[in-house]
């Protein structure tokens, strides 16, 4: 659905000119191309936002096949047909996340192809109700060379193909009677999977091998080397997708960028950086203010195209501001609009506000209130299509006297019926906190140089030292 709501976001923008100038596409505008373009089978290559010539040549086989005029040129039709087909394709295959707290990975799988699950030997595993179809995630103590020599070598395999580079290598072809997809990436210890399919599906399986390689995150939260031939999305902790990848409509207003527009169905939000009032005579007063001088981050929504909500709080000067549109409240038709500024402050802090449209065309506002550290909302968790609102906890922050810490365990919100509530200790969540634990954990033990002393080693929590008010709650330890 994300990459539905993203490549619609590109239509509506499109909308307006019957073909768009590829030098002026932003880079996730590119990476929701090429991901939906690995989904119909046109692209295998990395997903980078650089409308390369393998991009263009996919982009191209997509418009023939699909009846269009084949320019390689981004325009309305084909982004709308490329929406749809990629989306139905990732629906009926069940794409959602998944991680392995043990190993510290993050991933996508095709959960109603694989819906049963449990705790294999090297990681977690998946496979079909019959057994046909398995997925296997793994971390060796071996080096990424040392692997891909080793999966090319194993008796009775027919490679069909492979690709390899400095941090990851693809092995795909035939085992005993069964297709297989073999993906692992890493230094010393390498991490990856393994797909095994029946033969007659192996079109469909190495198709969705490829996305879930592009997906694959094997070191949350550690940035990839700036020259890696491979294009990763980048993970802060066990949920937190960047910008690329975040699975709704985003837009941010910056220093550099001053105007941004998202659209969501019917819902769309317009955030642009306004000046702020000057207390001084009309004579005196400055034309333009300098580009790195504060701003009011100014929303205007609009609802079918006619203008419906303008926010610009004078109160609320920043360097930087982003804007969501996304699904909070089962109780409303419409998707929310959320809006989040920095204070710029030293250690503090990022202001949440959500906005939901009513029944009768009114808006209702809801205050987030502000956090410290770095927010990760909004994100499904539990994969039941609404987004729930996760940021650190600040109680845990605040015993520690630890504001600008970037690793805490994570506070869970839901809007319900317009109301925002604390849904942290709910069951659903509890494998999320666990593998928040598992992180915390590895965190501590690396950083114990420069963390402060009762912050490490937190899970369990209760060995982080003399308990302090707020500071322990019983869902953490789960």
């Amino acid at each position: 659905m994300f990459l539905f709501r993203f490549l619609l976001a590109l239509w509506a923008c499109l909308a307006s000119a019957p073909v768009h100038a590829q030098g002026s596409l932003f880079p996730e505008n590119i990476m929701a191309i090429q991901e939906a373009l690995i989904w119909t089978g046109d692209y295998d290559g990395p997903v980078d936002g650089a409308f390369g010539s393998a991009t263009r040549v996919a982009f191209a086989d997509f418009q023939k096949r699909e009846n269009l005029r084949a320019t390689s040129r981004v325009n309305t039709a084909t982004i709308k047909k490329l929406a749809d087909v990629s989306t139905a394709l990732k629906r009926d295959a069940g794409w959602r996340l998944a991680i392995d707290g043990r190993n510290r990975i993050v991933f996508w799988i095709p959960g109603a192809l694989l819906p049963k699950n449990e705790d294999g030997p090297d990681g977690r595993a998946f496979s079909s109700e019959n057994g046909d179809t398995r997925l296997s995630v793994f971390a060796a103590k071996q080096s990424l060379a040392g692997m891909r020599k080793a999966a090319r070598a194993m008796p009775g395999r027919r490679i069909d193909g492979e690709k390899s580079d400095k941090i990851a290598f693809t092995v795909v072809g035939e085992d005993t009677g069964q297709g297989f997809f073999e993906f692992a990436t890493g230094g010393k210890t390498a991490k990856g999977f393994r797909l095994t399919f029946p033969l007659q599906d192996a079109e469909r399986m190495r198709r969705i091998g490829t996305a879930m390689a592009s997906a694959f995150i094997g070191d949350p939260g550690t940035a990839l080397p700036k020259k890696s031939a491979r294009a990763l999305p980048s993970f802060i902790g066990a949920y937190r997708l960047d910008e690329p990848q975040r699975p709704y409509p985003y837009g941010v207003v910056d220093v550099e960028h001053r105007e941004v527009t998202i659209a969501s169905g019917t819902i769309a939000a317009r955030l642009s950086a306004a000046e702020p009032p000057q207390d001084m005579k009309p004579g005196q007063r400055k034309k333009r203010l300098p580009a790195d001088a504060p701003f009011i981050p100014k929303l205007n929504v609009f609802v079918a195209g006619e203008p419906s909500l303008v926010i610009a709080d004078a109160d609320s000067q920043t360097h930087f501001a982003e804007v969501r549109v996304v699904e909070l409240d089962p109780a409303n038709v419409h998707p929310e609009v959320v809006l989040t500024w920095s204070t710029d402050g030293a250690t503090c802090c990022t202001k949440l506000s959500v906005f939901g449209l009513k029944d009768d065309g009114s808006w209702l506002r809801i205050e987030g209130g502000a956090f410290e550290s770095v927010p990760d909302f909004p994100q499904d968790i539990d994969g039941d299509g609404r987004f729930e609102l996760v940021n650190a906890d600040n109680a845990f922050l605040g015993a520690f006297g630890c504001g600008d810490c970037p690793y805490a365990p994570k506070e869970i919100r839901q809007v319900n019926n317009g109301v925002l509530e604390d849904v942290s200790a709910d069951s659903r969540f509890r494998a999320h906190h666990g593998a928040r634990l598992g992180e915390l954990w590895g965190w501590g033990c690396r950083a114990a140089r420069y963390a402060p002393k009762p912050f490490w080693p937190v899970s369990p929590l209760r060995r982080a030292g003399p308990a302090k008010p707020g500071m322990v709650r019983p869902w953490w330890s789960t």
